[in-house]
């Protein structure tokens, strides 16, 4: 609420990266004022790791350069939906496992004449 976003995807046709505006529809900001409701997050698509960006703040009035700096990196967390399906699949797995040996067991004692445990 507040902002006006505007995304310009990277054009692999030339050599120009993408952007990120965004502008604070209620006006300039006055020098040292902050403003809260802010955040940004973005999905790198490309392999690896974008490392950080450059961020500049500019001056809605006159665009002059309030601040410059650059993003930081964070290390990437895993979705809940992965780590969900590997400790479901973790015990399915080792569950198949075990159901696996013991029927190659009972059929190498059957191979071996041995009598055996299921029921007749």
């Amino acid at each position: 609420a507040g902002w006006d976003p505007l995304v310009i995807q990277r054009d692999l046709g030339i050599p120009a990266d993408g952007f990120y505006d965004v502008l604070k529809l209620a006006g300039p900001m006055a020098f040292g004022e902050s403003v809260s409701g802010f955040s940004v997050r973005f999905t790198y698509l490309d392999p690896g790791a974008p490392g950080s960006q450059a961020v500049d703040f500019l001056n809605s009035s006159d665009f002059s350069l309030v601040h410059s700096g650059y993003t930081v990196q964070l290390t990437p967390i895993p979705e809940p939906a992965a780590v969900l399906m590997l400790a479901l699949g973790l015990p399915l797995v080792a569950g198949v496992a075990i159901r696996r040996r013991r029927q190659d067991a009972m059929a190498a004692k059957a191979a071996n004449g041995a009598p055996s445990l299921a029921p007749q």
